[in-house]
């Protein structure tokens, strides 16, 4: 079912949320049993659902398309019946092979600017571009053929490249709206007289819903486009829009169709070797009005991804750039630490594969990988920044808030004076994300908008091996300590000491930490030094644990390491502990303000 609801802006309070439902299937089927005795029972239901006319499911801050199974345990009166929800994706069939969705997209469009004041011809702004399709599957990249030329005497902003998501929602007789930015490409300002020129430059998907087929859904509408734009100080920026398509199943691919037994009474429609699927990691934002049976499910939607990607040869004419031009580009670099595009990618060489691709452009560097199955368990991005930029960065957060939203980011602690890296006095931003690429994204989408702030920032990130919990609220935990730890490379455990120490760990360790009120938010060893010098404190990430906890204040976090000078077991932990690690850091502190960061 969708279901769409928002107040509106003029409401009185004993008016009603705008609302409007829409129901899909409903099936239902019942099972008679007698004399139910106690203990595990199995019984296997067979749902068939439409071919066609479904909508794929979605999560929208004014609505969302949810799918789910319920059931009900009925019992005898006076007993209360037994619920349970369990909640599943629909994904509606969009073949990038189809010829509508292959077909090359070009435009072009040209600006006349004026003087100082709008008075006069300061000349002219040019921009033409191209891309391969029209339909593309998460996982795939766009390749962007463009030209930008500043005819002009005015220096123009950035030239950018933007997979923009739009949401329309309908309620009762209102309606709303939401965009999304999902993923940037930045180039350097356009200045008087320059020209600026893409050839099969790269743009990725990430794993997104899919757009929503026309007429399966009446009240939520999802579509993409790739907005190319030449930005223009004190004026309306230069823009050429190319709608997408985003599909579910990728080109030159195609989902096996013949079901599969997986195990008795459950088929199962395998998809082909070069798709799976996984959780969307942008585009979406859990929908939290609830109408009957939406208060009892949320969900992560799933969408489809295209693995082993290679982009085929294009027939889109050449730009190649002089090798003059590009000495001259690299020359006019204004932000530290920003890399222009990739040179033009020569197809007498294989291209590089997808995940290639997302290490070189998300990041711009080749120092930071998620192994997949670490990926949703936890991670924690620090930033560290000189104290004298704390109002720059404060106020490059605010700006950025949407994308912090989106990647789901929950600031830990902020402060502005904080001694971590010995040599610089810095202040500091503790970031949680569920997962290692959502803050990848997040850090990507910053230094793109603001490539100035961000190459002032030290970052480090971490993620969790194994499931630490969400972290809590500031309402109970006002308070952070971090700790950085050097494995002793010499030190070999033996099983003896792993055993005591682990036995520690369980039965005093822990419960001593949870009793003072800790709550750890991220224990890596997998560390990965994504911007700045950390020479001061290590030399590399290998080896490096990091421990970030949550504490109801710093009398909490001290009455807790008290406890290590009088309980023997916490004594003998901390000389296994020496035996294996060095400390590199120690911190504790308030959490800050960090309601300057809430969105």
């Amino acid at each position: 079912m969708a279901l769409t609801k928002w107040r509106g802006a003029f409401q009185r309070s004993y008016e009603s949320d705008n609302c409007s439902k829409e129901i899909y299937v409903n099936l239902v089927i019942r099972k008679a049993v007698q004399n139910l005795t106690s203990g595990n029972h199995q019984y296997v239901y067979n749902f068939n659902l439409p071919s066609q006319g479904l909508p794929s499911s979605f999560e929208g801050h004014y609505g969302s398309i949810r799918y789910f199974l319920r059931v009900e345990v009925d019992k005898p009166f006076p007993s209360i019946n037994n619920h349970f929800y369990s909640s599943f994706t629909v994904l509606a069939h969009l073949d990038a092979n189809l010829p509508v969705y292959k077909k090359v997209a070009s435009a072009s469009v040209k600006k006349q600017l004026s003087k100082v004041l709008g008075l006069g011809n300061a000349g002219n702004l040019h921009l033409s571009a191209s891309i391969d399709r029209n339909g593309y599957c998460p996982g795939e990249v766009i390749l962007i053929n463009m030209e930008a030329r500043n005819e002009s005497s005015k220096d123009c902003g950035a030239v950018k490249a933007s997979l923009v998501q739009y949401v329309h929602y309908k309620a009762s007789s209102d309606t709303n709206r939401e965009t999304n930015v999902i993923r940037t490409l930045l180039d350097q300002k356009l200045e008087k007289g320059q020209n600026r020129i893409w050839h099969q430059q790269r743009l990725p998907i990430d794993p997104v819903p899919p757009s929503l087929k026309q007429l399966t859904c009446q009240i939520i509408k999802v579509t993409y486009s790739l907005n190319i734009e030449i930005e223009v100080p004190l004026g309306i920026d230069l823009a050429l829009s190319f709608p997408l398509k985003i599909c579910t199943v990728p080109l030159g691919k195609h989902v096996e169709e013949k079901p599969v037994p997986v195990k008795p009474g459950v088929l199962e429609i395998p998809g082909s070797k070069s798709v799976k699927y996984v959780q969307c990691t942008a585009g979406y934002k859990i929908f939290l009005k609830s109408d009957g049976d939406f208060a009892c499910v949320r969900y992560i939607p799933m969408t489809a991804l295209a693995t082993n990607y290679q982009p085929e040869q294009t027939s889109l004419g050449a730009c190649a750039m002089p090798a003059e031009d590009m000495q001259t580009a690299k020359s006019q670099q204004q932000f530290q630490g920003f890399k222009p595009p990739a040179s033009p990618m020569s197809f007498n060489e294989p291209p590089p594969s997808y995940e290639e691709s997302v290490k070189a452009e998300a990041l711009m560097s080749t120092t930071y990988s998620v192994a997949p199955n670490q990926a949703e368990k936890g991670s924690v991005m620090v930033l560290l920044f000189a104290t004298m930029d704390t109002d720059q960065v404060r106020m490059g957060f605010k700006k950025n808030k949407a994308s912090l939203e989106l990647q789901g980011g929950h600031v830990l602690a902020f402060q502005s004076n904080l001694t971590l890296l010995p040599a610089v006095q810095t202040g500091a931003i503790f970031i949680y994300f569920k997962s290692a690429l959502a803050g990848s994204n997040w850090f990507y989408n910053m230094r793109m908008f603001d490539p100035d702030m961000t190459s002032r920032l030290w970052v480090l990130q971490g993620y969790n091996k194994i499931e630490m919990g969400k972290p809590s609220t500031t309402a109970g935990h006002s308070a952070l300590t971090v700790l950085f730890l050097k494995r002793i490379s010499e030190f070999q455990p033996s099983s003896a000491y792993t055993a005591e120490q682990q036995k520690l760990l369980k039965e005093v360790l822990n419960p001593t930490k949870k009793g003072f009120g800790g709550k750890t938010v991220v224990s890596s060893n997998v560390l990965t030094i994504i911007s700045g010098d950390w020479t001061s404190l290590m030399a590399s990430a290998d080896g490096v644990t990091m421990v970030v906890t949550q504490w109801p204040s710093v009398q909490h976090n001290e009455d807790y390491k008290a406890q290590f000078n009088v309980d023997n077991g916490l004594i003998r932990y901390n000389e296994l502990f020496e035996m294996a690690y060095n400390k590199l850091a120690s911190l504790v502190f308030e959490v800050g303000d960090i309601s300057y960061f809430d969105y």
